[in-house]
């Protein structure tokens, strides 16, 4: 196998894994990557967007879900209320930990 083909493999693989951990937390793979690309201090909406190669429109419909499962909040940034800043709840790092246990595991 070349590179592109070892690449294209291990990107499904991983997919496959953290599509059973969604399915078994009852989320979304891009809820899955939502959670686990959150650090614990704390990440901008833009910021997270950029990270996860998406529009804001769509992270945005994502946190909202997180949000309404008590998996995150949302605060304004002290500097400029039009900027969120995106936090793991207790639930949210508990959730955190599992994805990474699970991803440990398989």
């Amino acid at each position: 196998m070349n590179i592109p083909e070892l690449l294209i493999a291990l990107h499904i693989n991983t997919l496959h894994v953290l599509k059973l951990i969604a399915n078994k937390n009852k989320l979304s793979l891009q809820q899955v990557l939502c959670i686990y690309s959150i650090p614990l201090d704390g990440i901008t909406q833009t910021d997270l967007a950029d990270s996860l190669s998406i529009k804001i429109s769509t992270l945005s419909r994502n946190l909202n879900k997180l949000e309404d499962h008590n998996i995150i909040i949302k605060q304004c940034v002290k500097d400029d209320n039009r900027f969120f800043k995106i936090f793991l709840t207790d639930y949210g790092v508990s959730l955190f930990n599992d994805i990474l246990s699970n991803l440990q595991n398989y």
